[in-house]
């Protein structure tokens, strides 16, 4: 869906230049077209990875004298795992709150920033492109909530993998693992989910402002509010990718703990 709403916005940009520059118009490129499948198989990619080493370290465990259970036990372990899934659920919920205020916001705004527009497009005469750039306009807002719509799933699931290592890590520290090294990759990733957050809150509810300058300027106005968008769903992108790199990195500190004592 993704790709294709943002090769329409492109089809439309090109209906305002003269026939003969059509075939200048560029394409979208490889990575715009391709952030919804990339970001929907990063969490499985952690995933699989815990898995894999999951299963390689039980068998490490079984083919060793000293027997090391990772399962999350009662008591200390459980408090703390209870502890850190409250806490997910708090973050959880205070940031769809942020979501909804400014999404809330964005509506309260969107007539006032239609009827701005449409004062900036009574100086084109042509009624076809004033239709054009308005119908873009209105994909712009439809591009920026579906593609964070994206990121944002994205970003749960990796925090859903993340609380789940965090599991595990504090079994093993209650197995008296040396678990500093995965603390630290911890605060690291920690500190990404937050600035992923923050990035996606802000980002949410933007609009883009198509500054008019001339009919003979008219795409490129249009493209520049379009490019625009794009660099900020980058920001976006990157900074998600920033979260699940973090907690790859986590899990394979874990790893690294594990299988020092194992030796």
């Amino acid at each position: 869906m993704i790709k294709a709403t943002v090769a329409s916005v492109t089809v439309l940009i090109s209906l305002l230049l003269p026939g003969a520059a059509l075939a200048q118009q560029q394409a979208p490129s490889a990575s715009s077209t391709e952030l919804s499948r990339q970001e929907r198989l990063r969490a499985l990619k952690i995933q699989e990875e815990a898995r894999l080493q999951d299963a390689a370290q039980s068998q490490n465990v079984g083919d060793s004298s000293t027997t090391l259970q990772l399962s999350v036990g009662t008591g200390a372990t459980t408090a703390r795992l209870a502890e850190r899934q409250a806490l997910f659920e708090a973050r959880q919920k205070a940031f769809k709150a942020d979501l909804k205020a400014r999404v809330d916001a964005f509506n309260a705004n969107l007539q006032s920033h239609k009827d701005d527009l449409t004062q900036r497009l009574l100086g084109i005469r042509s009624t076809a492109k004033r239709d054009i750039v308005q119908s873009i306009d209105d994909r712009f807002a439809t591009i920026n909530a579906n593609v964070l719509a994206r990121y944002t799933e994205s970003l749960t699931k990796i925090q859903a993998v993340f609380t789940d290592i965090n599991a595990r890590q504090d079994a093993s520290q209650s197995q008296g693992v040396d678990v500093s090294a995965v603390d630290d990759a911890t605060a690291k990733a920690s500190a990404n989910v937050a600035l992923a957050r923050t990035a996606i809150i802000n980002q949410t509810g933007k609009s883009y402002t198509i500054d008019i300058s001339s009919e003979a300027t008219l795409r490129a106005d249009v493209q520049h509010a379009r490019d625009a968008l794009h660099a900020d769903l980058e920001k976006v992108r990157v900074a998600v990718a920033a979260v699940a790199e973090s907690v790859r990195d986590v899990n394979a500190a874990l790893h690294t703990a594990n299988a020092s004592i194992i030796k």
